[in-house]
């Protein structure tokens, strides 16, 4: 798991280790219901705009660092595609409005992950208070959840995945959350697999209500065993848990 917050402004190194930018955005591809990012944008030397493929050029990643495939004179250019989106400019800090009108909240940052194919894969947006401590400091962060635990106050993440998300028009000044929830069918078992596992069991939930029984079966026999009975026992826990509610209602 990583963040978007996390990646920014983080040194890009060629493949001789030469620094020649830094992370300013990712691109994501929208239209699919867990979007692969496509391309890393960051500034060069002389605050250069750079942007290229990010399936072609980027070989490692992490919280500290991009490394790239190629030394710097290999680099070409490429541009944003009209399906297209960059996440810190388009995304980052928009409001995600509820399909009734109910609430209001903010996009504070967004949660990414790699699966079995080496694709980063944008998975949700962070609408609490930790993506806003994260944005100042990671070390804010862990500081800031640490006191609230002690107080007896925890400070949980708040992931909307985003395949319950859609963008209002083209214009993106919002971010709505799709009435038709957009659903799993177009992908590969295993990539769903990949995303399941990773997904904490909150989201688990809403993954798995767009799935019919047939795509369910394949997703978990492309889980490890014991991961799959894992799954299994959150799933079992969160029903129990909402029939609860609804035979008693809320209090």
């Amino acid at each position: 798991m990583i963040y978007l917050s996390q990646l920014m402004g983080n040194p890009v190194l060629d493949s001789n280790g030469e620094k020649i930018g830094t992370v300013s955005d990712l691109g994501i591809a929208t239209g699919e219901v867990f979007p692969r990012v496509t391309s890393l944008a960051f500034m060069g030397t002389g605050r250069t705009p750079i942007m290229v493929s990010w399936r072609k050029y980027v070989d490692t990643y992490d919280e500290h660092e991009v490394h790239l495939k190629v030394p710097s004179t290999d680099i070409r250019f490429s541009y944003l595609q009209p399906t297209e989106v960059l996440l810190a400019r388009d995304v980052l800090n928009k409001q995600i409005v509820d399909t009734r009108g109910m609430r209001v909240v903010r996009v504070n940052d967004l949660k990414l992950s790699d699966t079995s194919s080496s694709q980063l894969r944008l998975l949700g947006a962070e609408v609490g208070m930790r993506g806003i401590l994260r944005s100042l400091s990671p070390s804010i962060e862990r500081i800031g959840v640490r006191v609230a635990r002690t107080f007896g106050h925890p400070v949980p993440e708040r992931i909307i995945a985003w395949s319950y998300m859609d963008l209002v028009e083209r214009d993106l000044s919002s971010v709505k959350l799709s009435v038709s929830h957009k659903t799993l069918d177009d992908m590969h078992p295993a990539d769903v697999a990949d995303i399941i596992e990773q997904l904490d069991p909150r989201l688990r939930g809403q993954v798995f209500a767009q799935l019919d029984d047939e795509q369910r079966a394949e997703a978990m026999a492309e889980l490890e065993d014991d991961k799959a009975a894992e799954i299994m026992g959150d799933m079992s826990e969160t029903d129990g848990r909402r029939r609860m509610l609804s035979r008693h209602g809320p209090r």
